[in-house]
């Protein structure tokens, strides 16, 4: 068991911070953007479509990483006054919440990503881009999230039963 989750865990860990770097990817695009436009007067029409799709697959990806390091939203003025064993169990209770959203959506961008790829789908002229890669893409990142829910999950479980930390 203590393999399992340290694979997911070291999967999201090095998925998220291989993320990090299509951040500094972002910033020289929209940089050379701006530089092209403002200052020599010559705007691109690449990039800003394709700054788009590496943010979208940035926030795809990222989702997994986010989970294992605690950083997604929650109401911390009711959560932090818990004990460890609290959270673990007020996390358990929204788990079912959270799993079925997930799935939801692993079933939603399943059937997106294939109608695209029937479709060739691609953005419009006058830098027409491929959709299907990003919107495939989006089965890989929700399914990483997955995972990481589930190791979250049986991590808080064995805290809530035993009382002990680590599996």
């Amino acid at each position: 068991m203590k393999r399992f989750l340290s694979a997911i865990d070291t999967t999201n860990k090095w998925i998220g911070l291989g993320m990090a770097f299509l951040i500094l990817a972002m910033i020289f695009m929209t940089g050379y953007e701006v530089i092209s436009r403002f200052v020599f007067d010559a705007p691109t029409v690449w990039a800003h479509k394709i700054t788009a799709q590496v943010f979208g697959f940035y926030s795809i990806m990222a989702g997994g990483y986010v989970l294992l390091n605690k950083a997604h939203i929650r109401v911390d003025v009711f959560f932090n006054r818990l004990s460890s064993k609290g959270k673990a169990i007020a996390d358990l209770c929204t788990f079912t919440f959270a799993f079925l959203f997930v799935g939801a959506l692993l079933f939603r961008a399943s059937s997106f990503a294939w109608e695209s790829i029937k479709l060739m789908e691609h953005t419009y002229p006058p830098f027409p881009l491929l959709t299907f890669p990003l919107k495939s893409s989006m089965i890989l990142g929700i399914s990483l999230l997955l995972l990481q829910l589930i190791a979250k999950y049986i991590r808080d479980l064995y805290l809530a039963i035993t009382g002990l930390e680590h599996v």
